[in-house]
């Protein structure tokens, strides 16, 4: 890739979604949940030692209030930080596609995909038609051939749809990665 490429450019990738600033977000997220989790089990202790000192604590109900507290804080942690790993990883490989990436024009357009899941084709059945969800099929000639890719079924590719885009293609590992418009 050029030495010059302006990496803020970079939207997403049709393997990843779009990386956007999600990682801060998500980071910042989990720090909200953790501390709204850490003022609960605070104040959870301080009630629990306000009764103990009256001397009207119920130690069962009290021992499972707090072990829920800790569970739900440090589940909230664990998710957090997989998804914000999930994302810091997708941007790592990214970069690894950039090492032989080619700027192409494309044209992406809608896909409806076969199957949307079973939870979503049944809320289909009772009426719920309202899945935002899209897939896009990204088509470009390289070298000579026609290829086309498809996206995985998500909400982040209403923007992309039926336009021609920028794109940069990395041959060597046949991923393709979406530019903002400059």
């Amino acid at each position: 890739m050029e030495k010059d490429f302006d990496k803020k450019r970079i939207a997403g990738s049709l393997k990843h979604g779009l990386v956007g600033s999600s990682v801060r977000s998500l980071l910042i997220m989990t720090v909200i949940f953790v501390a709204l989790g850490s003022l609960s089990a605070i104040v959870g202790v301080t009630l629990l030692a306000v009764y103990t000192a009256l001397g009207s604590v119920n130690w069962g109900i009290s021992a499972i209030c707090i072990f829920v507290i800790c569970v739900v804080l440090f589940t909230a942690l664990f998710f957090g930080l997989r998804c914000v790993r999930k994302k810091i990883n997708g941007r790592k490989e990214i970069e690894l596609w950039l090492e032989d990436a080619v700027m192409l024009k494309a044209y992406s357009q809608y896909k409806r995909p076969h199957d949307d899941g079973p939870v979503v084709n049944f809320l289909n059945y009772l009426g719920n038609n309202n899945n935002d969800g899209y897939t896009i099929r990204i088509s470009f000639k390289y070298d000579g051939s026609h290829l086309k890719f498809t996206s995985s079924h998500d909400y982040c590719w209403h923007k992309y749809l039926d336009k021609e885009i920028d794109v940069l293609y990395s041959p060597k590992y046949r991923e393709v990665i979406l530019l903002k418009p400059e």
